[in-house]
């Protein structure tokens, strides 16, 4: 059994727009909802995806709303990070 997931995020000033996929093939794809764009909301999302020994990967857009999302998950040194620049 493959237990990591890839954790898709979309994160304008105000909220966090959260999907979840399963790292495998054929995978369950699912929108998790909206959450505050607070550090607190953020921990406690990263710590209900990553219970057991699940390995979690955060991707998102690296823009202006980004980089404290950035330092908060790279903080967490269990979840990988995966961002890339926005393009222009």
């Amino acid at each position: 059994m493959n237990n990591s997931i890839f954790v898709g995020l979309d994160v304008p000033k105000a909220t966090i727009s959260v999907a979840v996929a399963e790292a495998m093939r054929g995978g369950e794809v699912r929108n998790l909802g909206i959450i505050p764009n607070s550090a607190d909301q953020i921990d406690k999302l990263a710590k209900k995806l990553g219970k057991g020994d699940r390995q979690v990967s955060f991707c998102y857009e690296a823009g202006p709303c980004g980089y404290g999302l950035h330092r908060q998950l790279t903080g967490l040194v269990c979840f990988g990070v995966g961002s890339r620049p926005r393009s222009a």
